[in-house]
């Protein structure tokens, strides 16, 4: 995946390759003949290489829709708002001057709601955020590696906030990113289905997965393989839905609520949990070490919601399988602290030079990394968290701004922000932009690209950019607009960005907006991935010195100082008393569709739904328990399961957690896959085959011992028709694991007939586990119970045999108690008989040991 390159980047430098927009800098060197219009750069290739990009056109279009996601200049009968005769066409037929705004009344206690909706992500779906990815073949994937199954079932979480004053949604979404046309459509759709215009009131904050759904944003398909596929109509039907369901629940549920928030810094000084990724820096090492947290209450003061804000990239995984990735499992984790059901919300701040501790475990599986960085996280949060004092009275406001985007409104002179061509000396601007520069160095004209030295840097002119061409005007519509906004909730200023905001541009967005406001920098941050994309976002500083984030990015080193004194300017008005009037003459949101584009005709099955492979009859905890089940085609089949266990009364219901939810496929307990049967390469789409559904559940430590089952819920197609079922697999036993091991036994003279009975117990290794048990060990190697207690039987020769209890010692790390032998002049031995060890849930020692004499 060579650096791990956003989908952008490809794309544009492909689009310019395509319109000849770019000539070879090596022949602009050495050609005296060579044209004052060529762009200095590589040529397109032959695909001779292992270059991954597509340069040929056998793109296998499953669609059949004969590239109708190019965006065209209306000579067809598509929706692409390139005219003025339908009705999204950007020429002011806003269909939100229906809707209302809600608030404008009186201040009122504070009323607040959470929803949560399944995120439209269908297994076979492409996955979105690597370029070239690889992997599972499904006629849902045009060009890229499929979803095969699913570590998290990916949801879009919402929050409402209404005093009467105001009201202001807070949503996540486990997205690469939002788009501006997702955010456009999302008001639209919430407006028809409430008449609730949320204009000024949404904020969308994407979690920048690169496991979850691809599709979504007008891609040729020439282009598929550049990070998020072609782009597909039902895909962004689906995800507006499932936002807008998410939104439009929690507005529905608004009730009584109380509400505080706070910032820590430095929150994580020892890198624990993240790293700066980008040695481009000065000074190296330097990231966003701030956490926000906003706590919203009931009124009867049980929690509700909890906000957490940090910078964390979602890149622990890249391949076959969603996963809402690092801040997924911080939610997950910090839910599982509360005794009730209480959602957590993880926000991306500045995590555009910020990766997750990938070495934070000991030879664990990626998902148990995931865990170990949760708790980190849950630590520092739930601190916070604890001495926040919520009240009923919060004041709250949400500006926001489209702006135009373009060298003028930049601030770029002509002479800016170009290239020389360096047989005539000529220059030439970038008129609209230009990607992949600060990739290699031009030492012949002082442009200088070094990673590791700081004073280096590029030379506007000869920064060995891909223009985006004149003749791609019509192509680069998503990137030509833009929104920023600012939310102030009581003292905190939250600024949002509409981008991968890197950490030296949030520290000067901060810094700016604090002095600009008189307000105290520890009441500020900045928020990236919010509401739009425009790629990385950099001060002209670290942009100038070159590396991957510049090299994605499009509007060059100005650009993202500029949107820090545009998103400054605007905070102001969080300090005013008037609404002010923010329509600025830009262009409204760009939207895109294609009709004819439908979902792919479900596949019919072999079978009729039924239970393939039934869970065995008892499981010891740390074994894996897996349920295979003849399901449906997965552009129907969104095949749930729920884990229900039996009940005092003999019946069964769905099983709840420590947490207080129900125990479902949803979240990082289970994990999913899919196995057609035959595979989409031995039999292609479409035809009749098994689709061959799998739940795998890895029991813990502490699952709560009893009777469980599966029951499965789905849709397959019979043939004619769509079809619900209803499955329920053969009932299992949740056993105590006997493995634990006890060494060490030793009884230590302490003098007077006393000794120190001491041993240390074991759990056995649990080679490829998913799952943490202990953060310093190797599931590979033996852990150490580190709970419980240990009976030893002290056999007496010749007198009555005696037992001590040995309790857990923190400090040895063992188990360890005083006999005294009352029985003075007998033979003593120490044993630990089978199933004398216990930790706290009762897990034991099927094995004993000794005896030893003392």
């Amino acid at each position: 995946m060579n650096k791990q390159r956003v989908f952008l980047i490809i794309f544009l430098v492909g689009l310019a390759c395509l319109a000849i927009a770019c000539n070879s800098s090596e022949s602009a060197r050495d050609d005296a003949g060579t044209d004052d219009d060529a762009n200095p750069g590589p040529e397109p290739d032959d695909d001779d290489n292992d270059d991954n990009d597509n340069d040929n056109d056998n793109d296998n279009d499953d669609d059949n829709d004969n590239d109708d996601s190019v965006p065209d200049d209306d000579d067809d009968d598509d929706d692409d708002d390139d005219n003025d005769d339908d009705n999204n066409d950007n020429d002011d037929d806003d269909d939100n001057d229906i809707c209302a705004s809600p608030g404008g009344g009186p201040l009122q206690p504070l009323q607040a709601g959470v929803a949560v909706s399944d995120l439209y992500a269908p297994i076979g779906l492409a996955l979105g955020g690597f370029g070239g990815r690889r992997g599972f073949i499904h006629p849902l994937a045009h060009l890229l590696g499929a979803a095969q199954g699913r570590y998290d079932r990916l949801q879009v979480k919402a929050l409402t906030l209404d005093n009467g004053e105001d009201r202001l949604v807070v949503v996540r979404v486990p997205l690469v990113f939002i788009t501006d046309l997702l955010y456009a459509r999302v008001i639209d759709e919430v407006c028809a289905r409430t008449g609730v215009n949320l204009t000024e009131k949404l904020w969308i904050n994407a979690m920048h997965t690169h496991s979850g759904p691809a599709r979504f944003l007008p891609l040729p398909a020439v282009f598929a393989d550049a990070g998020l596929d072609e782009y597909y109509q039902p895909v962004v039907d689906g995800l507006v839905a499932s936002l807008a369901d998410a939104i439009v629940a929690s507005m529905e549920n608004l009730a009584p609520a109380k509400l505080a928030s706070g910032l820590a810094d430095d929150f994580d000084p020892d890198n624990r949990i993240t790293f700066d990724r980008r040695c481009q820096d000065d000074p190296p090492a330097h990231k966003d070490n701030r956490l926000f947290v906003l706590r919203v209450d009931r009124a009867d003061d049980s929690p509700l919601a909890v906000l957490v804000g940090l910078a964390m990239h979602g890149t622990m995984f890249s391949g076959s399988y969603y996963t809402s990735d690092s801040l997924g499992w911080v939610e997950y984790v910090m839910q599982d602290e509360f005794d009730q059901s209480v959602e957590v919300f993880a926000l991306q701040t500045s995590a555009g030079d910020q990766a997750p501790n990938y070495n934070a475990g000991n030879e664990h599986h990626g998902l148990a990394v995931l865990e170990i960085l949760g708790r980190r996280v849950a630590e520092k949060a739930l601190v916070l968290w604890s001495d926040l004092t919520p009240t009923a009275t919060v004041r709250f406001e949400m500006v926001a701004r489209r702006i135009a985007l373009g060298r003028e409104e930049i601030g770029y002179q002509p002479g800016e922000f170009g290239w020389i061509n360096p047989a005539t000396g000529v220059w030439h601007d970038y008129e609209y932009g230009a990607m992949y520069c600060g990739d290699r160095s031009w030492p012949e004209y002082g442009n200088l690209v070094d990673c590791n030295d700081p004073s280096t840097s590029m030379v506007d002119g000869y920064m060995l950019c891909y223009a985006a061409g004149a003749l791609l005007r019509g192509l680069l519509n998503p990137w030509l607009t833009t929104q920023i906004a600012a939310i102030k909730i009581n003292d905190d200023v939250l600024l949002l960005f509409p981008g991968e905001l890197t950490s030296h541009l949030a520290d000067r967005a901060v810094e700016e907006a604090a002095d600009r406001l008189g307000w105290d920098p520890k009441h500020v941050i900045a928020f990236g991935y919010s509401n739009d994309y425009q790629f990385y976002l950099q001060t002209e500083e670290t942009w100038m010195q070159g590396g991957y984030e510049t090299s994605a990015s499009l509007w060059g080193y100005k650009f993202g100082d500029w949107l820090v004194e545009r998103t400054g300017e605007l905070a102001e008005q969080l300090f005013t008393p008037e609404d002010e009037d923010n329509q600025t003459g830009a262009p409204p949101p760009w939207i895109y569709s294609n009709p004819n584009q439908a979902m792919l005709d479900p596949e019919a099955s072999d079978r009729a739904p039924q239970i393939l492979t039934e869970p065995a009859a008892e499981y010891e905890r740390f074994a894996t328990v897996v349920v295979d089940w003849a399901g449906g085609f997965t552009s129907l089949d969104d095949a749930r399961v729920v884990v229900e266990r039996r009940n005092d009364d003999e019946d069964f219901a769905p099983a709840i957690l420590a947490n207080g939810r129900i125990f479902t496929d949803q979240d990082y307990r289970t994990i999913q896959d899919y196995n057609p049967q035959p595979n989409y390469v031995d039999l292609p789409y479409p035809a009749v085959r098994l689709h061959q559904w799998r739940l795998s559940w890895e029991t813990t430590v502490d699952v709560p011992l009893g009777t469980y089952r599966f029951r499965v819920t789905g849709t397959y197609w019979d043939g004619s028709q769509p079809v619900d079922y209803d499955l329920v697999s053969t009932p299992f036993e949740i056993v105590e694991n006997s493995q634990l091991t006890v060494t060490d036994l030793a009884a230590e003279d302490l003098g007077d007939d006393s000794f120190r009975i001491s041993c240390r117990g074991w759990y056995a290794p649990i080679p490829g586990s998913h799952r943490l048990l202990n953060t310093d060990y190797s599931p590979n190697d033996a852990s150490p119970v580190e709970s419980g207690s240990v009976t030893v039987s002290i056999l007496v020769e010749g007198g009555t045999d005696e037992e001590v209890l040995l309790p857990y010692d923190a400090d040895s790390g063992g188990f360890a108690g005083i006999f005294t032998k009352t029985q003075v002049g007998l033979n003593h031995q120490a044993s630990v008989p089978s199933w004398a060890m216990a930790d706290r849930w009762d897990n034991g020692n099927e094995l004993g040991v000794g005896p030893i004499p003392f």
